[in-house]
């Protein structure tokens, strides 16, 4: 949904953002679609084609950021919602994955897609916080996702489940 989130930032055209893209180009007729989407960000906001980032080096890679910013139409867990997390990155997704219980930790935000002017609106917020504010949502989302892959949580409750069905 990388349209999508290009065309939230072309209604941001009073903030300095960084917006870098990552990942295979799969369909060209819909990166031209991007591309030109791009071209008319405003001036402010600068973004790029990073390419490809090999399995080793995500969250190396990805660290270096604040914020993903990834509106996604469908996921059944999200690898690099989770990967982002971990390294401390606040999301800022839509809530077409399993992670739609951010904003009751103060870990990120997860928005319905059909709320453009609510992804507007964050990202606005985001980029007048000072370095506490990110540094504590940043917290946040590392705490809570060490929380939700907590594996011990998970083998006690399949030891549980499978008790169950013994008896």
């Amino acid at each position: 949904n990388l349209l999508f989130a290009i065309e939230v930032l072309q209604n941001i055209p009073d903030r300095d953002i960084i917006f870098d893209i990552y990942g295979p180009i799969e369909d060209a007729k819909y990166w031209a679609k991007c591309l030109k989407a791009i071209s008319n960000l405003p001036p402010t906001i600068k973004s790029k084609y990073c390419g490809v980032v090999k399995s080793t080096n995500v969250q190396k890679t990805i660290s270096k950021y604040q914020v993903l910013f990834l509106p996604t139409k469908t996921e059944n867990f999200g690898h690099v919602i989770v990967e982002a997390m971990q390294v401390g990155l606040i999301p800022l997704i839509s809530n077409e994955t399993p992670w739609n219980d951010l904003q009751e930790y103060n870990a990120g935000w997860a928005v319905s897609l059909d709320k453009k002017e609510e992804f507007i609106s964050i990202i606005k917020s985001i980029s007048l916080y000072d370095k506490q504010n990110i540094h504590s949502l940043s917290q946040n989302a590392r705490k809570y996702i060490q929380t939700k892959l907590n594996n011990n949580q998970t083998i006690e409750l399949y030891k549980e489940m499978y008790n169950d069905l013994i008896r």
